[in-house]
């Protein structure tokens, strides 16, 4: 399986990837990884503000990855609130939180996934390629 998504499928520069974390240095460094690969990536560093850049998104979002803990919102809540704006926006929940096993993680959400930080490019890339293909 490549790590980057099927370019015949949908041409990455029309990809746009919401991306939410609290820790800013993790925030950038994921970012970079997205950009790199060639997907447009917007950011937010809690809930309520990734619910404002989906609810005023000029374009579709593919795939939103958010953090499971952030400091006003957490994960579950937030994709709660963004699936209550788009039924059919596809969540990556990252955790770096040893003790919660994926599957609570999950939170019974369907179309929701799991990735386990702390993660490499190669498994972030896998995680995006499998949920987006």
């Amino acid at each position: 399986m490549s790590a980057v998504p099927d370019r015949e499928a949908k041409p990455l520069k029309s990809l746009t990837i919401l991306l939410v974390e609290d820790e800013e240095s993790l925030r950038q460094l994921t970012e970079l990884i997205l950009r790199r690969a060639g997907f447009q990536v917007l950011t937010a560093a809690d809930g309520p503000p990734a619910i404002q850049i989906l609810q005023k998104a000029q374009s579709r979002i593919d795939l939103v990855i958010t953090d499971i803990s952030l400091p006003r919102m957490n994960g579950h809540e937030l994709a709660a609130r963004l699936r209550d704006l788009d039924a059919n926006v596809k969540i990556l929940f990252a955790s770096g939180s040893f003790g919660e096993p994926a599957t609570m993680s999950l939170g019974g959400i369907e179309g929701v996934n799991f990735l386990q930080k702390p993660f490499t490019p190669t498994e972030l890339l896998a995680a995006v390629n499998s949920i987006l293909s």
